[in-house]
């Protein structure tokens, strides 16, 4: 007999006698729910998600509850529902080849919107307390007594990058409360700053290149003499890089390549060229997703002609421009983040997509091969950065955690952190 494994979630959402309160009726007059997360041991490829709803103490029923996969903090569709009964509770089952990570959740009462929350943990073995208001995202607490913590810490990072457990060992460990938005592009976060947001984060992960134009923006603050106490567990070989000299505003955080990935059974041949994205073979041809970063498709375009990626040569982009255009045919997508489900699924037969991606995809049975292309391929490190207009302490923190955590724990990637023995 096949064991199914179960998560359980569950969102007591209470709301107070004070401030808005969500009426039987949908209308919205106030409130602040509050739920708590508990995960049972599973195999992470099906979640059970147990959401109570309730006004004053007594359930509200009737109610619709939604979940959705955040992908960069956003959603296209809430394919998981269901309703509360006369307790307020909702149960929703959740399947997919891979349940963890974030997600976004909404309530509804009569078509009328009772509450959001974004940036909901789901992880194996995960247990924490959430502090959710009202179109809020999801403040990750270790305990009960968490939330009355002074340190706070908003962290803008990559879409499924850290995974919910470790942001809970943080909050464990420092006492400080932790929400999470994240983007898919280094191009995306750096607009994201430019048009407000610049104020709103702490800490931010840009890769080595985007380092340097955030501080060449003026958005980073240096890390002061002495802050960071276990940089001595960085390798030396990542201290000394041209994008931060004396790595006076970042430490490393993760390294890894871009390239693609190829499924083996829709295609057997040699995946080792740039052919697979610019001139593929007929099997793959109308079956490829890209990913969406001007960036990287660029630099693995120039790999393909042989041209230096920075160049303002005329015909040599004229001819760049040539290339993109004609692949363009033969790709059906573009998606950062949604690369590992394209493969997982089927919907893609080849994919662009980042090493750690395509470790993840692999892992969740597709059969794939990751191309390391003799024309070339992207290597790149990502790094932990402390934001202008920031919370110094908090951010060193993370800074401090990070460079000390001896095992990495993050997405399956090289990291430049030095094992402990």
């Amino acid at each position: 007999m096949s064991r199914h494994c179960t998560m359980v979630l569950v969102l007591a959402m209470v709301w107070g006698c004070g401030g808005e309160r969500v009426m039987p009726s949908g209308e919205q007059q106030g409130g602040r729910p509050l739920g708590k997360v508990a995960v049972e041991q599973n195999d992470a490829t099906r979640a059970v998600v147990v959401a109570t709803l309730r006004r004053d103490d007594l359930p509200v029923t009737g109610a619709m509850v939604e979940f959705s996969r955040s992908i960069a903090g956003r959603a296209a569709a809430y394919p998981w529902f269901g309703m509360t009964d006369e307790e307020g509770r909702a149960r929703v089952e959740i399947a997919s080849g891979d349940v963890t990570g974030y997600y976004l959740a909404r309530a509804s009462l009569d078509s009328r919107e009772l509450g959001t929350w974004s940036s909901i943990p789901i992880n194996r073995g995960y247990e924490a307390r959430l502090d959710l208001p009202i179109g809020g995202k999801a403040r990750v607490t270790g305990s009960a007594a968490m939330s009355q913590a002074a340190g706070k810490l908003s962290i803008y990072n990559w879409f499924d990058y850290i995974p919910p457990a470790l942001l809970n060992e943080f909050s464990a460990e420092t006492g400080i409360e932790v929400t999470i938005d994240t983007y898919t592009s280094n191009e995306e976060m750096l607009a994201s700053l430019k048009a407000g947001k610049l104020g709103t984060y702490d800490v931010a992960v840009p890769s080595d290149y985007m380092v340097q134009i955030l501080i060449q923006e003026g958005m980073l603050d240096a890390i002061g003499p002495g802050e960071l106490t276990n940089a001595g567990n960085i390798e030396a070989r990542w201290m000394a890089v041209a994008y931060d000299p004396g790595r006076k505003y970042s430490i490393p955080y993760q390294w890894g390549t871009t390239s693609f990935a190829v499924n083996r059974d829709v295609y057997a041949g040699d995946i080792h060229t740039t052919d697979i994205l610019f001139d593929p073979p007929e099997a793959l041809r109308g079956k490829i997703n890209v990913l969406d970063s001007q960036a990287e498709v660029l630099a693995m375009a120039s790999l393909h002609l042989g041209i230096p990626q920075c160049t303002t040569d005329r015909e040599k982009l004229d001819a760049l421009d040539a290339l993109l255009q004609n692949a363009n045919r033969h790709w059906a997508s573009f998606g950062s983040d949604t690369a590992k489900d394209a493969l997982v699924s089927g919907t893609a037969a080849a994919s662009m997509i980042y090493s750690s991606l395509s470790i993840q995809a692999r892992t969740a049975g597709a059969n794939i091969a990751y191309a390391y292309p003799r024309e070339g391929y992207i290597r790149w490190m990502d790094n932990v950065v402390l934001l202008k207009r920031a919370q110094p302490r908090a951010g060193y923190r993370v800074h401090e955690f990070l460079a000390g955590a001896g095992e990495h724990r993050g997405r399956e990637q090289p990291h430049a952190i030095r094992r402990r023995r």
